[in-house]
Parts: structure tokens; sequence; C-alpha cells
């Protein structure tokens, strides 16, 4: 047993055995009273985490470990920009032995390149378990419309990476660029997981720098070679970026990552490389340098974090290590030496130096005025509120920031919030969302909303699924089987709509407030808010049903199909029966008024 996989082992169990009711709910009773299921969600979330960034939320959400899943145990998506979206599939293996020597099985490696292939070709046919289903969805939705997907294939274990058999399967699979491959081991969790720690560091600079003084701080600019940049790297790993508000883990933009690969790897290139790229951006306690030496100065640096260029610093020492012979090229380097409790000067550098690329800014909004106030009105209900990310696992009355504001955008604003970034969240659209007059009950509602529509959904699936049957080659040739199958993938599509979560969200919004008798939103407040939970959870099996019922109706209005034609479609009139396939196409998103297109 190796001390790296024997400390993760404990982690593990100790996730679990915070999140077990949670695991248990995802994975239903058979596999959720698995022990060693739960273990393995447990280390998939914690891979989701820590490596992605992802709150525990977004982390359970992610999760399509069931069967029919293609070997893919986790799924995770970003907005387009651009054009082009970031999907994440991950999986994960977890051995009971714990001597860290198996590595990545050649079947996973084989599961993940299906996986690939076939999830995100539109016009493949597949059968899938709910929660991928509902995943997969919208992700085609996007590669539909026209946007290109970068995929970052994530295969985590307790052991070593995939042997060189099944490295030759990945380079014959011939996926090309847009597909990254990352191993994660025990060696690699464990860094992830290692709390931050003060860095004292010497580096070498290269030639002329310049030292300025002002309003009590210091900076230094120069330059430093990617020699010693990976030198760095080498000694200290991650923990360099424990500040950063992102970490790299292949997750960065690919085409960048290859464009410094590339640059790096030429040495006609080699003295572009200073211009190529934007350097980096270093934050401390204090440095000291040879001030009467004007050039090729070694740097003493206090409590080093690099809060700007981990994408640069984690391809500079991957690529190198790879080289014989180091490459002739430096790098931009500026060192802030700021005191200890600046934090909000920090913040603000992170957010200023690291803007021309996605940033999670939840944690920069996390001090703001109205999200401390809405924290203790939030708690004042009897609710947690998580203004920053954290590894510490949610507690059942907790919600973070990021699902307030997608809800609150999808609940109140009427906007749809289940395809806008975490960076925009924060960014662009934070004063539309957290507006001066948001309270904590309005808040809270919209959060809880948006989680009981989620749950009726999946309880209605797996509902429908349970009762699935083929059609007999008698129904195949008949008309009446030609309208069920009709019926089956209107009434399925429906409940795994992109749109679903969002437009019902503004339906159940409506209805909240209808019911409570309010007329407008101001007022929900604390002394409406008992009531509104309990109208909420009395009758969400309604709203539900008006929600299926408006987007069937738009469903049939779009095929100009008369519901004679299409027989009565509830699901209580129904027995489903069909394997889901991708040639029944999804309806079309909501416009912003609610109403469909």
């Amino acid at each position: 047993m190796t001390l790296t996989a024997q400390i993760l082992d404990q982690r593990i169990r100790h996730a679990e055995e915070v999140m077990r009711g949670r695991l248990t709910a995802v994975l239903g009773p058979k596999a959720g009273g698995d022990e060693h299921r739960r273990l393995s969600a447990a280390f998939t979330v914690m891979v989701m985490k820590t490596a992605l960034g992802l709150d525990d939320s977004d982390a359970i959400d992610a999760l399509v470990d069931g069967g029919d899943d293609f070997g893919v145990d986790a799924v995770h998506w970003t907005a387009p920009r651009g054009g082009v979206f970031k999907v994440m599939l991950v999986q994960t293996k977890l051995k009971k032995r714990l001597d860290a020597e198996s590595h990545f099985e050649e079947g996973g490696v084989r599961g993940m390149i299906d996986a690939v292939r076939t999830l995100l070709d539109v016009n493949a046919d597949f059968t899938g378990n709910p929660r991928l289903l509902t995943k997969i969805a919208p992700i085609r939705a996007l590669v539909g419309q026209g946007n290109i997907p970068q995929v970052t294939a994530v295969l985590a274990n307790n052991g070593r990476r995939w042997t060189a058999a099944a490295q030759k399967r990945i380079d014959n699979a011939r996926l090309g660029d847009q597909v990254d491959w990352v191993h994660v081991g025990p060696d690699r969790m464990i860094e992830l997981l290692r709390p931050q720690a003060s860095i004292d560091a010497t580096l070498q600079l290269t030639g002329k720098y310049m030292v300025e003084e002002f309003d009590f701080r210091r900076a230094l600019i120069g330059r430093v070679a990617v020699g010693e940049l990976a030198r760095l790297f080498a000694e200290h790993g991650d923990q360099l970026l424990e500040r950063n508000v992102r970490r790299f883990l292949g997750m960065g933009d690919s085409r960048i990552n290859q464009g410094i690969a590339a640059t790096l790897k030429d040495p006609a290139e080699h003295a572009n490389f200073y211009f190529y790229n934007n350097g980096l951006t270093v934050i401390c306690r204090k440095f000291r340098h040879h001030g009467l030496q004007d050039r090729d100065t070694p740097v003493q640096v206090e409590g080093m974090q690099i809060v700007n260029g981990g994408q640069t610093s984690q391809v500079v020492a991957r690529v190198l290590a790879e080289m014989p012979e180091k490459p002739d090229a430096s790098v931009l380097l500026r060192i802030y030496e700021l005191e200890d409790d600046a934090a909000q000067v920090v913040n603000n550098i992170t957010y200023a130096t690291n803007s021309q690329n996605p940033v999670v800014l939840s944690d920069l909004k996390a001090n703001d005025p109205i999200q401390i106030r809405l924290e203790q009105s939030i708690e004042a209900l009897g609710y947690k509120y998580r203004r920053k990310r954290s590894e510490k696992p949610l507690e059942d009355n907790e919600i973070t920031s990021a699902e307030v504001a997608r809800s609150v955008l999808s609940v109140w604003r009427r906007r749809d919030g289940t395809k806008v970034e975490e960076q925009d969240l924060f960014g662009s659209l934070y004063t539309t969302i957290f507006t001066p007059d948001l309270n904590g009950a309005q808040a809270v509602m919209a959060v809880l909303i948006c989680r009981g529509l989620n749950a009726e959904q999946d309880r209605r699936i797996n509902q429908a699924k349970s009762q699935s049957r083929e059609l007999t080659e008698t129904e195949k040739d008949d008309n009446v089987g030609v309208i069920y199958r009709r019926i089956m993938n209107t009434f399925m599509w429906n409940l795994y709509n992109p749109s679903y979560e969002y437009f019902g969200a503004q339906i159940s919004g409506e209805i909240l407030l209808n019911r409570m008798g309010a007329e407008d939103l101001a007022e929900l407040n604390h002394h409406a808010f008992a009531q509104a939970r309990q109208i909420l959870s009395d009758h969400l099996v309604e709203i539900a049903d008006e929600v299926l019922k408006r987007l069937k109706e738009s469903h049939l209005r779009r095929e100009k199909t008369s519901l004679a034609d299409w027989l009565d479609a509830s699901p209580e009139k129904l027995q489903p029966g069909l394997r889901l396939n991708s040639s029944a196409s999804a309806p079309k998103s909501s416009t912003d008024d609610g109403a469909s297109e």
C-alpha cells in the first residue's frame, strides 16, 4: 500500500460518509446500497471538485454513473464562446487493492473512445440511463446549432496511468486535437487536495530588470528563462497556483497549449517566445534582490503564488521534461509585493490579469456587500449560504452563490440560467441577478423551485424507464405502433428537453406568486417565506404537470398536428416503452418571455 493511495482512500471514505445520502439518491436504492459503488461515486465527485474546480452541487449533479453510460461516470460542459464549448467526460476506476500498481484499464480507455465518438455525434443513435441522456441532450443541441465541442477525457484511478498499448489505441482512434486525454492518479489527487502552503523560492532572472516602489508596495518587472520556470514547478508543483482562481489540468484552451508547446519545440521561434506569451504574475509577502547588480540577479521570494500564467507554467514544465536540450527562451515576469491583509487587492489583480480567459468570478465577488447581506438574510431563514468555493461538502440546508445566481436568473429574471457560464453569472449578468432588493426568501425559493423540478423530472424519467418495453412485431407494422413511437419520443424528449428546468422555473415562479396572492415579487420576503415553501411542497407535482403540458402543446404546434392525431399522450395513460434514440428532435428553447418559439 503506497502512502498516497492510503491517504486518497481515507479522503474518499470521508467524502462518501459525508455525502452518503446524496450519493444514494443519485445512484438509486440498489446501487446506493453498495458501499463500493458509493465510494466510486465519491471519488468521481472529488475528481470533479478538485481537478475541474466545481462545487459540491455541480460535481454531484454531473454524475451519470448507473449502467448504460459508456463507462462515463460524470459529464460537465460549459457555455459556448466564439462557437466553441468545452465538454468534460470523466471516468474513474477505484480498485479495492491499495498497492497503486494497477494501470488504468485498457477496456476503460476503449469505452471512453467509444463514448467520445458516439455521444458527441448527433447522427449516432444510442441508449443510455436517464442522467446520461439528460446531460448529453443539451450538448447535442449545441452541436446541432453549429458549435464545436472541445473535449477533455479525464481518466482517474487510484493506480497508474494507462499502458503503452492503451495509448496506442488512443493514437489509432485518430480523434485529433479536438480531444485532450488527462490522467489523474493518487499523486496528482493528493497534490490537488493538499492545503495551501507558504512557498519561499529563489528565481534567477535573465537580463535587465526594474523595481518600482509606490504606496508602500513594491513591484519587480523582468524576465525568467523557461528552464528556470520548469525547475520551479518540478520543485513545488501546483502549490504555486493555490491562490489562482483556476487550476490547470488539461482544462485550458488546448489551442493555446499546443501553440506554447510548438514554439518551445521550434528553435527558430525561441527568441519570439517572450513576445508571444503574456507572462507570469506573481504575488508575495516579500522579495529581495541584489540591487547593485543591474542584470541576471537572483530574487528571493517569500510566500510566492502565481495568480496568472499557470497554464503557461504547466505546459512549459511538461514540454521541457520531454526535451533533452532546454530551449533558449524566456517569459515576462511581474512580482508584486503585498501585505498579508491585502485580500481585495489580490482579488483585483487576479481578476484583471485573468480577464482574457474564462475565470471563476464567484470567488472574486464573494466579499461584495450584496453577497454579505444576502448571506445574513438567508441564514435568518435557517439556511446556509456559501459565498466562496470550498472543498468542504455541502450540508443539506446549504446553497451556493452559483446555484442562487442560476436559479434567480431562471425563476425571477425570466432568462435561461441553465445555459449561462458561471463567469457570466458573476460578470456581465451580476447586477441583473443580484439586485439591491434581492432578499434571502427570493433567493432560497428560486433554488428550491429548481431543485424540486429537477427531482420531479428524475422521478418521472425513472418511472417511465422502469415501465419501458419494446414494440411487438405486429405493433411495428401497425399504424398504432407508429403513433405510439411518436408519442413516446415526444413525451420523453419533453422530460429531457434542456429548456425543461428554465421553462418550468418561470412557470413555477408565476404559480407560486399567484397562489400566495402576491401582486409582485417584493411581497416574497421573510414574513411570507414559510407560506411560499409550503405551497411549493404541496403543489410541486401539479406544477410539473403544467410544465410538461405546455412543452407538449408547444411541440404539437410546431408539428402542426392535432391532439386527436397524437392521442392523449399524458404519462398516466401511456404504457411507456421505447429506448430513446437521437432521431427524436428535442423541442426548441423557450424565449425569454416564457413562450416557446
